[in-house]
């Protein structure tokens, strides 16, 4: 159905993000794209892409193509890999540099650009959309640079890094990886933490909520009407083995309304689950 919408919307470019992996995913059905793109890899969906990050690896290596162009940030873990695969099947391969992120964007090959998405880890993201408007430029695209400079200034992303009033922030990031660079993105925020959390139980939950508790002054433990997630005391329970101050709160709406009473003016950030995201967005919403 989204194929044949994208027919129908006769799209110059459709920006196909892969649901699970890369090798067996439905995306794969198309050709050789303009560009196959590697952003950050990590464990994750581990039980249909393999336990080693080298293994979900070659499986996201699936998107290359014979004689295509591939742009991937520095996956140094699994560098090799992607090299490899690149080799294999005859395409141009281009590794992003470093790029630093600034207060208002980021720095990247010596220019400077404003960036709309909070987060720390977005100026690698970023470093990667510039060198897919260069790929893309390279085979008749007509995309300039003020294009991109906008597109990064008044970028939004709901749920990832997105903070819906000046002191709550909701970040959907469910895996080690996403946690971890959630963590490094409140550290920079140099305010008092109070968090709000639940995930899924097929998820490294307890590996996940012991890493980013370490920076919260207080966590209230939520929990959603769904089979697959932890319940409140669960999640609670983390907590109290780390020594964390935390409250149980099962439902979302009463667990933000705890979060704002004993916040003292510190950040709220609700995370560790898209659905979690949805949900306090409704909440925080009246919807």
């Amino acid at each position: 159905v989204a194929m044949k919408y994208f027919a129908d919307c006769d799209c110059d470019i459709v920006v196909l993000e892969t649901g699970m992996g890369g090798r067996l995913d439905a995306t794969n059905i198309i050709p050789t794209p303009e560009c196959a793109v590697l952003t950050s890899i990590s464990l994750d969906h581990t039980q249909y892409l393999g336990e080693t990050i080298d293994e979900i690896a070659k499986e996201k290596c699936g998107i290359i193509k014979q004689g295509g162009s591939v742009v991937t940030v520095p996956n140094i873990l699994v560098q090799d890999i992607i090299k490899a695969t690149a080799e294999t099947e005859d395409a141009n391969l281009i590794i992003c540099d470093k790029a630093t992120k600034t207060d208002s964007g980021f720095i990247y090959k010596d220019k400077e650009y404003e960036l709309g998405l909070g987060g720390v880890y977005q100026a690698e993201n970023a470093s990667a959309v510039t060198e897919i408007v260069g790929v893309l430029n390279q085979k008749g695209y007509e995309i300039s640079n003020d294009a991109m400079r906008d597109g990064f200034k008044y970028a939004q992303w709901q749920a990832r890094y997105e903070f819906v009033t000046p002191d709550i922030v909701i970040d959907g990031g469910h895996n080690k990886d996403g946690i971890r660079v959630l963590k490094e993105s409140l550290k920079a925020e140099k305010r008092p933490i109070t968090l709000v959390i639940t995930m899924m139980k097929d998820k490294d939950y307890a590996e996940c909520i012991s890493d980013i508790i370490s920076v919260a002054e207080n966590v209230i433990a939520t929990e959603l009407d769904m089979p697959r997630a932890l319940k409140a005391d669960e999640v609670k329970k983390i907590c109290d083995d780390e020594g964390v101050r935390c409250i149980a709160v099962s439902d979302v709406k009463n667990a933000i309304s705890k979060a704002k009473e004993i916040s003292d003016n510190s950040l709220i950030c609700i995370c560790g689950s898209l659905y979690l995201a949805g949900e306090a967005k409704r909440v925080l919403e009246n919807k």
